[in-house]
């Protein structure tokens, strides 16, 4: 069971502030996160100790490289170089410690952050070791400080440019940005060149020492000093430049190209000084897998919002990449360690994997998988030259075969795409340097080889196989047209695809997610061209709906092309998963794995915090499919598009009445009044002292917030039953309605006003009915089961809530189920994270067999146990009595006794999962529906 970052808080006390530290206090901090108390064991007697040195050394796969050394002076430097180690990549531990057991060392490898502590100083760092539980911290800042030091100082430089340049930027905007975004990519790359020595391996500050010596101090001349730089750097001969110019190398790669026409802008003083103190900044410190981050401090806000563009912390990427493939190639490494023959089939492999990201912003996705390919060659490196004489001997000819070729992006922000090839350049430089610090030989970062393939453009219409070819190894290209070397025979082509002559292509992103309602004219538009000739409802999809549409068109007919997306949990809830999900899960195609609905914040400036799910799609047929949830993995059989273990790839439409024998629901009152029928306490009280007669139609209203927080401060007017002239003596209540006449006169709605005295829609009429049980259409999803309570005849619910009027007792039982929570979670709609109980997509497919007389006395039995349980706490609110922290232990274990009961409704053995009962559950509704999905 996972911990709380309390209970391991308290944990860690206990491990800290101790005179004398031994080995053992590896196993006592991972026993303090809740680590398997017999993996731990394990472990320590080594029998899953995978180091030879298991002395010193504690080696666990995905969990831990832990290393015991004498010299406390050599820790971070060991700790780099474990991180290096083939082992390491073998074995992929989340944690790398190194401790002299005074003070260690730590790596999370997962999140790139490190530790140097005192052991005895534990208990101030709980959060580092938390990845641990299964969980993390979300909200965590993973910004380095130059990172950020360097995202303000450019945002504020840009800024002052666009003041200098304002007259420009006003004639032609769109021509001033593009130029604009083309120089501060050119501006950024001269940064990092300089500090990490790509332009001179003697200087560290060539660029910015030019401008400083060269340049007028009021800027006047920046714009020309720059522009002649940026040509003298696309230019093989220099010979052609005088000094300074002169002084620095050719670049090449077009990222300089003067064919491009660029301006470079006008500088004042003060931008100068700004750019001079951007260069005063270490830019070999700055991260490009977090380029993206400064890339939305500089951009205007009104274009981020627009475009969707959120930045992707480092672990959600590894969410992405390493389940899709990095995970299986990692596992092929660990399988052939000691096998050189099969390790040259996996370097030949991955140097012709293909990356693509259809939304790639400024690189992040593509970053990551880049770097993590190149980890993996330098492993790979090591141990087919792992003689001193090999490399040697291949000292000439050692170098990477990973190239920025096979990285191809679609991105719709002009900008987002000159820092997307930027970053890609630092993301390779960086990864040379490690080569060199590895085998000793270095790899020139320029003149630059190698482009990745970012095209400029809205990915919901372009063609993606024109940017990124999804074909068979035998299709070739002609004058950018596509040739066919196999003819249009289907045999043949079937052949093709038979013999897996398909390239090894992944797809990942994180694409603009908008839901209807904020879709921009254009997102709408988009929506229409992809989708309008496939289904009519589009205009229901959310934006992000284009993007998987479009991948598993690009898919076709591959069987080594996948792809995997975040996005907004809403894909896979309600109208939208109804819509979507046939047309994705068809023709072979099926679900690889999922994470379920989690919530995270990237570390940007003014950051998107967004729930989301992760989703992997393919041809690829893997007969093991995971399921992430809440940091814990389940295999699956087949994977539904609710996220589910299910065999078929159900879908759950809307439907009027419930498919199971169960009492029928509904909303409860629409009032539709602009707030004319509601009073507050004070209103009520003047209003039945002042004319007796309005008692009998002032009535207690039950909304959500009610229900929950057991508040009485709202009363509304309720007339079913009230004559003409009874209103006409309460002149209160007639001015009232003839207020919401006026209202409704003037709505979408006007035939209300025929009849202003009613609630506008009226589904429970507590005049009708002596009681009735109700639910909050919108709940927390911290509630341990469904908060249901029974209304009485006094009370109008208001359509903020669920209701059943006259319900027999049994169903509170079943309502209140983990089960029915569980079947709530998967097929209900989310606002955010939080649950939304759909009555024709929730409570009417809910499968449930029919009960007998027998079953139903037992449910009667356990609700009549639960109210008077809860009657005995009637001091608490019903928000407080399933909030987990507050429940009560008593009601806890009736609830516990009646999930046992309805669980047996659907078998004997006892439930271990909610993945458990969603199976079970639509296995019943499948065989319920049989009869439908056959007409």
């Amino acid at each position: 069971m996972k911990l709380s970052f309390a209970n391991v808080q308290r944990n860690i006390v206990d491990l800290a502030n101790r005179e004398h530290y031994t080995k053992d206090v590896l196993f006592e901090l991972m026993a303090a996160y809740g680590r398997s108390a017999s993996s731990i064991t394990k472990l320590r007697r080594g029998a899953i100790n995978l180091s030879e040195d298991k002395n010193n050394t504690f080696l666990q796969r995905g969990v831990v490289y832990f290393k015991y050394i004498d010299s406390y002076k050599s820790l971070p430097a060991e700790v780099d170089k474990i991180e290096k180690d083939p082992l390491t990549i073998r074995y992929n531990p989340r944690f790398v410690i190194i401790t002299d057991l005074k003070k260690f060392a730590a790596k999370d490898l997962k999140k790139g952050n490190s530790l140097e502590t005192e052991w005895k100083d534990i208990d101030r760092h709980v959060d580092f070791f938390f990845g641990w539980t299964g969980d993390e911290v979300t909200d965590e800042k993973t910004e380095a400080l130059a990172d950020r030091r360097a995202a303000d100082k450019m945002h504020e430089l840009y800024q002052e440019v666009e003041q200098v340049n304002k007259i420009q930027l006003s004639n032609n905007k769109s021509n001033f940005r593009h130029n604009l975004n083309v120089f501060f990519s050119r501006l950024l790359f001269c940064f990092f060149a300089e500090d990490t020595k790509v332009f001179s391996k003697d200087s560290t500050s060539i660029f910015t020492s030019a401008i400083k010596d060269f340049t007028l101090i009021d800027g006047s001349d920046l714009d020309t000093f720059l522009e002649t730089l940026f040509q003298a750097l696309d230019e093989k001969d220099v010979s052609k430049f005088t000094s300074p110019f002169s002084n620095f190398p050719y670049v090449n790669g077009k990222l300089f190209d003067k064919n491009f026409g660029v301006v470079i802008p006008k500088f004042n003083a003060q931008a100068r000084k700004l750019i001079i103190d951007c260069g005063s900044l270490n830019w070999a410190e700055i991260n490009p897998d977090i380029f993206g981050s400064m890339f939305q401090s500089i951009v205007d806000e009104e274009m981020r919002s627009t475009h969707g563009m959120h930045y992707t912390s480092v672990p959600n990427i590894m969410k992405t990449i390493e389940p899709l493939f990095l995970d299986e190639l990692r596992a092929d490494f660990d399988k052939n360690y000691d096998n050189k023959s099969k390790l040259k089939k996996l370097y030949d492999r991955i140097s012709k994997i293909k990356i693509f990201d259809p939304a790639c912003g400024s690189g992040n996705f593509l970053i990551i998988a880049y770097k993590e390919l190149r980890k993996l060659e330098h492993a790979i490196i090591d141990r087919l030259f792992d003689e001193d004489y090999e490399r040697e001997i291949l000292a000439g000819r050692l170098t990477s075969r990973i190239d920025l070729n096979n990285f191809f992006g679609i991105e719709i922000d002009d900008f987002a795409c000159e820092v997307a090839t930027l970053s890609l350049y630092l993301a390779k430089h960086q990864m040379n340097i490690e080569f060199e610090k590895q085998f000793g030989k270095r790899i020139e970062l320029i003149p630059l080889t190698d482009r990745a393939n970012i095209a400029h453009g809205n990915a919901a219409r372009i063609d993606w196989q024109a940017v990124c070819p999804n074909l068979p190894q035998s299709a070739v290209f002609f004058s950018g047209k596509q040739e066919m070397l196999i003819p249009n025979d289907s045999e043949q082509m079937q052949l093709a695809i038979g013999e897996n002559q398909w390239e090894e292509i992944y797809l990942i992103g994180n694409p603009p997610y908008g839901g209807s309602r904020k879709q921009t004219s254009e997102q709408k538009e988009d929506l229409r061209i992809v989708f309008s000739e496939k289904i009519s409802r589009y205009k229901s999809l959310d934006y992000v709906a284009a993007w998987f549409f479009k991948a598993v068109e690009w898919l076709g007919n591959s069987n080594k092309a996948a792809f995997s997306l975040v996005s907004t949990n809403s894909v896979t809830q309600g109208l939208q998963l109804e819509l979507l999900w046939p047309l994705i899960l068809n023709n072979n195609i099926s679900i690889d794995y999922a994470y379920t609905s989690f919530i995270w914040k990237n570390s940007a400036s003014k950051n998107a915090g967004v729930t989301c799910v992760i989703i992997a799609v393919s041809k690829r047929n893997k007969k093991t499919k995971y399921i992430y949830e809440n940091g814990l993995r389940f295999i699956a059989e087949n994977i539904s598009p609710y996220l589910t273990n299910s065999r078929r790839t159900t879908t759950v439409s809307s439907r009027n009445q419930p498919l199971s024998n169960i009492p029928e629901m509904n909303f409860g009152n629409m009032p539709a009044d602009g707030g004319m029928f509601i009073l507050s306490t004070t209103e009520k009280n003047h209003l039945s002292s002042t004319y007796p007669l309005a008692q009998k139609f002032l009535f207690k209203l039950i909304g959500s917030k009610e229900l929950l927080q057991d508040t009485q401060a709202r009363w509304c007017l309720w007339l079913t039953n009230a004559s003409a002239e009874e209103i006409r003596q309460i002149p209160f209540i007639q001015n009232r309605i003839n207020e919401i006449r006026e209202i409704r006169l003037k709505s979408s709605r006007p035939k209300l006003s025929n009849t202003p005295h009613l609630f506008a829609q009226i589904t429970a009429d507590p005049n009708s009915y002596k009681s009735a049980l109700i639910l909050p259409r919108v709940c927390s999803n911290r509630y341990m089961y469904i908060p249901v309570r029974f209304a009485s005849s006094n009370e109008v619910i208001s359509d903020a809530c669920q209701v059943i009027p006259n319900p027999p007792t049994y169903i509170f039982s079943i309502i209140s189920s983990k089960m029915h929570l569980a079947w709530l979670n998967s097929v209900g709609g989310k606002l955010k994270t939080d649950y939304r109980y759909s009555k024709d997509i929730v409570y009417n497919n809910f499968p449930l067999k029919s009960l007998t007389d027998n079953e139903m006395s037992k449910l009667q039995s356990s609700t009549k146990e639960i109210l008077f349980i809860r009657q005995n706490h009637s001091e608490k609110i019903l928000a407080d009595l399933y909030d987990p922290d507050k429940m009560p232990d008593d009601l806890r274990e009736a609830h516990h006794r009646n999930d046992i009961l309805v669980d047996s409704l659907y078998r004997q053995k006892p439930y271990e999962s909610e993945e458990e009962r969603l199976s079970d559950l639509f296995k019943l509704y499948e065989e319920m529906t049989k009869e439908e999905n056959n007409e």
